[in-house]
């Protein structure tokens, strides 16, 4: 069988090792960001999220969350 990875996970942690502040989406082939998950300092209500152009890595989106998970704002880039 053949397979092939579309993405890699990073998931980055505070000094405390326990809550997360964010998540990282790379592509395997060249590293470059694809999205990145930013998370509220209580570790589990998303802030904001931004999407890059997997070529340039420069950001072409970003979705900002209300606290009870709804969308408040988008920028697109």
């Amino acid at each position: 069988m053949n397979c092939k990875k579309n993405k890699t996970t990073y998931y980055n942690y505070n000094i405390d090792g326990k809550t997360i502040y964010a998540i990282q989406e790379h592509d395997p082939d060249t590293w470059n960001f694809i999205k990145t998950t930013w998370f509220n300092k209580d570790g589990k209500t998303i802030d904001f999220i931004t999407e890059y152009d997997p070529i340039t890595e420069e950001p072409i989106k970003e979705t900002y969350y209300n606290s009870d998970g709804t969308i408040k704002e988008e920028k697109t880039f």
